[in-house]
């Protein structure tokens, strides 16, 4: 368990999918014109899939380089 916390990678993992999540959950508040309500909603969501895209990246790459293996070996259970 030290080894987890101690390991940067697994919050930088953390940090990108608590963005995932906060972006995909927020809602823009309904008080402002549509269009700024749809810009909001649609930046909120891009902000999302960009936490996935890098998510995805560090974790496929951090996997290849064996990095996060306690993590890889819960995947494989």
């Amino acid at each position: 368990m030290k080894q987890i916390i101690s390991n940067y990678r697994y919050w930088v993992l953390f940090a990108l999918a608590s963005v995932m999540i906060i972006g995909l959950i927020a809602v823009p508040n309904t008080d402002v014109s549509l269009s700024i309500f749809t810009a909001k909603l649609f930046v909120s969501k891009g902000v999302a899939f960009a936490a996935f895209l890098a998510f995805c990246h560090y974790y496929m790459k951090w996997k290849d380089e064996g990095s996060i293996s306690e993590l890889t070996d819960l995947e494989e259970e």
